[in-house]
């Protein structure tokens, strides 16, 4: 787990990729959100660097996408369990498509009539080719909550030692 924070870290500060936030002035819940989002986008790029550097670690990532889909159905917003399951088969797709949490969340994605969306944004996704904002961008085409003008996006500046802001999209 250290290495997976760690490359979270050098993604941030070494090869200082802008990060998805939330727009100053959001209401906290907003605001987690949005930090919720860029964390599981910078899983795309992370955890599949993990799992090389660690192939151990593949158990407990299909565990947690098990758990994601689980999760999804509690939710009483329709718009919100969509979006949760979307997100999830992104993940899942990326990471362990092979797998049978995949298959699982593939039937889910059919049943819930969202197999077209899940295949689209799973294409856009890998032509982001680990983009985060450009990844962003494609899920915010879709989901309905972030929005993409609640969005902006951090640069760290070693100069500076704080980050820049950009506008998204950039």
């Amino acid at each position: 787990m250290i290495f997976h924070e760690l490359f979270h870290l050098y993604r941030k500060y070494v090869l200082r990729l802008p990060q998805i936030s939330a727009r100053p002035g959001l209401p906290e819940h907003v605001a987690h959100n949005i930090d919720l989002l860029h964390n599981q986008i910078d899983h795309l790029s992370v955890v599949p660097q993990e799992l090389v550097t660690y192939p151990d670690g593949e158990d407990y990532w299909v565990g947690l996408a098990d758990n994601d889909l689980t999760a999804n159905d509690p939710f009483d917003d329709h718009e919100m369990r969509r979006g949760n399951l979307l997100l999830s088969w992104i993940m899942i797709s990326t990471v362990m498509p092979a797998s049978d949490v995949a298959k699982r969340a593939w039937k889910l994605l059919q049943h819930r009539q969202l197999a077209r969306t899940g295949r689209l944004l799973a294409d856009a996704v890998r032509k982001a080719n680990g983009d985060g904002p450009r990844i962003a961008a494609a899920l915010f085409a879709e989901l309905q909550n972030p929005k993409a003008e609640q969005v902006c996006l951090l640069r760290y500046d070693p100069a500076t030692r704080r980050d820049e802001l950009l506008s998204f999209p950039y």
